[in-house]
């Protein structure tokens, strides 16, 4: 529980306790409330686990974060409890569509600012926003600017879709474009698996890429993605050269994905995470909704199923239909071709063979 000073009361504790690439889309917010002169430390963040703290520190040091565990008869709960009631506004602006975790709220008696995913008006303490992230029209990382906007009159909204926030220790480096390294991200939790298509689609992505760029694989993941991984090798050709990347620390990860001449990922933790160092990006979406959760960059290309059940993603599927995998089904040969002609009107200076 490093980050939080529990004398402190704070004016604002922000309940945000979702994955890794959430991290990175809430970083544009906390970047304008520097950039607006609001104090950073009347703020604290509710956070899933210790690894969303370090993730959130790569890109602001001064943070004060919170990890709460859930679990009611322990020292950290009594912590959450001294936390949330003596701060001035709680914000949870993406707090799921379970009604019980909206009436578990109210045993702040605090003003909680949440989203209209069950009252019109607002009840009693909690303050209704208006809108949620499904209603709102653009990304997550400008919906919650708007709805910081909408609980602190000092903050001022601005909308656009140009933010990106890069890790502090990211080292510049020159992209060796003899190699061609390409940064591999299928790695994520169980959950959001069916995010993404197979370690054998991707395999075959490569494959077919192969025949026209010389390339080179980083393969980055964690040790419990053994069996995924392995697939993946298992389908790739046998004269790729494929590095895996294990376990890394988040500052060597990003050094590592910034010396690759491009990602191929989804809107998955991975995704966000290549994103944020300013690489070029190959982004796999479908089953989620690429103009609302997609990675932060401004140099990429959306490659999608045409099902007309997608973007399906939400509190309903959240662990998809579990009826096809439909990300599976994204075009291989003409999704190839869109990347590598992408990647030659961006002047990449890969040396693609003309298809």
């Amino acid at each position: 529980m490093f980050g939080v000073k529990l004398k402190k009361k704070y004016k604002f504790v922000f309940w945000y306790p979702y994955g890794l690439g959430d991290i990175v889309m809430l970083c544009p917010l906390i970047y304008e409330i520097k950039n607006s002169n609001i104090p950073l430390e009347d703020h604290l963040f509710i956070f899933k686990d210790n690894a969303s703290i370090k993730l959130a520190h790569e890109y602001f040091p001064e943070l004060e974060c919170f990890v709460f565990k859930r679990k009611i008869f322990s020292r950290n709960f009594l912590d959450f409890l001294f936390l949330a009631s003596s701060c001035k506004k709680i914000i949870a602006p993406m707090l799921s569509r379970k009604f019980q975790n909206y009436l578990s709220l109210l045993i702040f008696f605090k003003e909680t600012y949440v989203p209209n995913n069950f009252f019109s008006e607002s009840f009693l303490w909690l303050r209704n926003l208006s809108t949620n992230l499904i209603s709102f029209k653009g990304h997550q990382s400008m919906y919650l600017m708007y709805i910081y906007s909408k609980v602190n009159k000092n903050f001022i909204y601005k909308d656009s879709s140009s933010y990106k926030v890069k890790p502090l220790n990211l080292r510049n480096v020159s992209k060796n474009n003899e190699k061609n390294i390409v940064a591999i991200g299928l790695s994520c939790g169980p959950h959001e698996r069916h995010k993404l298509p197979s370690a054998r689609y991707f395999a075959k992505f490569i494959n077919l890429m192969h025949e026209y760029i010389d390339l080179e694989v980083f393969l980055f993941g964690i040790s419990s993605d053994g069996d995924l991984m392995s697939n993946f090798r298992e389908n790739l050709l046998p004269n790729i050269n494929c590095r895996e990347l294990i376990d890394l620390d988040f500052s060597d990860l990003f050094n590592h994905i910034s010396i690759c001449n491009f990602g191929i990922a989804g809107t998955t933790g991975q995704g966000h995470m290549f994103a944020s160092t300013g690489i070029k990006m190959i982004t796999f979406s479908g089953v989620t909704d690429f103009e609302k959760n997609g990675p932060l960059s401004e140099n990429q290309i959306p490659l999608s199923h045409d099902f007309k059940c997608g973007p399906c993603y939400s509190d309903d599927y959240q662990y998809g239909c579990k009826n096809i995998a439909c990300m599976d089904y994204i075009p291989l040969e003409d999704s190839v071709k869109k990347t590598l002609n992408f990647l030659k009107e961006e002047k990449d200076e890969l040396r693609v063979k003309l298809i």
